[in-house]
């Protein structure tokens, strides 16, 4: 393969890339990286990390949206609340404890959801509820939190 083949290739690269067609662009990357020297293979594994990357956040996208989009359903097949009822058992005698084991102490529910899943633990000193999705879920007012602490992150990066 000659130096324009190359240049080719690269050129449908990041027209694949700039159309928005991220997994082309990354093939097209990959096959030119194995072609390229120097300067020029790092520029097309660079560019496939920048892809990479972008297509991650786009799943995650998908997949915030698909979350919403249930408890949102929920919500609305549930009479506008969403019930939770059924979580003080999985906290406490599904672990073999009592309601007052929590006499205030401070809980954290990872991954909490909209539900209110700490609502139950009104005797504990703090409730803090962490989810990705949790600056979502209040602007659509759909999170339950009387008196609940709910953050926006994954469990990853908890701020301090």
């Amino acid at each position: 393969i000659n130096n324009n083949s190359v240049d080719n290739l690269l050129n449908l690269a990041y027209i694949m890339k700039d159309t928005g067609r991220l997994s082309e662009a990354r093939q097209f990357f990959s096959h030119v990286e194995t072609l390229a020297t120097g300067d020029l293979k790092k520029v097309c594994s660079l560019e496939k990390q920048e892809i990479e990357k972008r297509l991650s956040a786009n799943n995650d996208n998908r997949k915030g949206n698909a979350e919403i989009n249930y408890w949102l359903s929920r919500y609305h097949a549930e009479g506008h609340t969403l019930a939770n009822g059924h979580y003080e058992y999985f906290y406490t005698e599904n672990f073999g404890l009592v309601k007052d084991y929590f006499n205030g102490k401070r809980i954290l529910d990872i991954g909490c959801g909209p539900r209110g899943s700490l609502e139950w633990a009104d005797n504990a000193l703090v409730r803090i509820g962490l989810d990705p999705l949790a600056n979502d879920y209040m602007q659509l007012d759909i999170a339950k939190l009387n008196d609940l602490c709910l953050v926006g992150c994954r469990a990853n990066s908890i701020p301090k």
